[in-house]
């Protein structure tokens, strides 16, 4: 799953050296989803009532629209979530390169093997983070997902900026639109 603030695709822990400010941050994010995930899924579905098949159609379907909307989260930034570092999950078909890791910019890239025994698949993920100063940050997700020759890519421009040092009542994250 891809945050805000990081990747969750390894079994590592990345500690970023990012100059941000602490407290409350607004990100938005604009991502695109481009290839067709019910293509990716057509064989479990082909074992489907068509009346369970159409629910999954309308589920997928309004899932991806809900993904391909931009969105505006607040976030609150403590000390420990930027000491603790971004989790790269607990996957260890997972290898995870620090591409870069300075006060300005954070960059990793991610190859996982997804295969399950039954189907065959991968996932690549890039994500790069921009401190343009300590209370304004850019970044982009770019993410390749394949199963069974079937993929789907998913990229995202985010923008950070700081709002305050109190996060109120704001204690991890919070979706605003």
């Amino acid at each position: 799953a891809l945050s805000m603030w990081g990747v969750q695709a390894a079994e590592q822990t990345v500690k970023p050296h990012l100059n941000v400010k602490l407290g409350l941050w607004e990100m938005v994010s604009t991502p695109q989803l481009t290839g067709d995930p019910m293509a990716m899924y057509g064989a479990e579905m082909q074992n489907m009532t068509p009346e369970q098949r159409a629910r999954m159609q309308q589920a997928m379907q309004a899932a991806m629209a809900g993904m391909q909307q931009p969105q505006v989260r607040r976030e609150c930034m403590t000390a420990e979530k930027l000491q603790s570092g971004f989790s790269t999950g607990d996957n260890s078909s997972c290898k995870t390169t620090v591409v870069n890791n300075s006060s300005t910019e954070f960059e990793t890239r991610a190859q996982c093997d997804t295969s399950d025994g039954s189907h065959s698949g991968s996932h690549s993920i890039i994500m790069h983070f921009t401190a343009l100063s300590s209370d304004h940050v850019v970044g982009t997700a770019h993410s390749d997902m394949s199963r069974d020759g079937k993929s789907i890519t998913f990229d995202s421009k985010m923008e950070g900026k700081w709002l305050s040092g109190d996060c109120g009542n704001i204690k991890d994250s919070e979706v605003i639109k």
